[in-house]
């Protein structure tokens, strides 16, 4: 019996030594992002677009910056309203509102590139579409 726990024993610690350096490599990757996007600059703009076409397979980021987390993969053509927009690193983000029923994950930025359309809106347009 003892050498069965024994066995138990190592195994549970090879696993805690396995998963424990697979954390700290984790750990250095993320270090190594941040530290890689510490010089950034961020011009926020007053937006002249009101409302924009997203196309097919667009990303939308938590932040405005292509490394920035994934807040959601959108695979048809949308109509976003733009709230924001920032030109970052000579590239220009617009921060949009998703046109969904969930609070979680409606909001976020994306790259002017993955627009087939952006548009003002009309003054004829009635506010409840706006």
């Amino acid at each position: 019996m003892y050498f069965y726990y024994e066995k138990k024993l190592t195994i549970a610690k090879k696993r805690i030594l396995r998963t424990s350096n697979q954390f700290n490599n984790i750990r250095n990757e993320y270090r190594n992002a941040l530290t890689k996007n510490q010089n950034i600059n961020i011009q926020f703009l007053t937006p002249t677009a009101k409302a924009a076409i997203t196309n097919s397979n667009t990303t939308v980021f938590l932040a405005p910056i292509t490394d920035s987390p994934k807040v959601k993969m959108l695979n048809i053509k949308m109509e976003v309203k733009i709230l924001y927009s920032a030109i970052i690193n000579d590239k220009t983000w617009f921060y949009v509102n998703l046109p969904i029923d969930s609070n979680y994950n409606c909001r976020g930025w994306i790259n002017k590139d993955d627009f087939s359309f952006i548009y003002q809106q009309s003054q004829s347009t009635p506010s409840v579409y706006r």
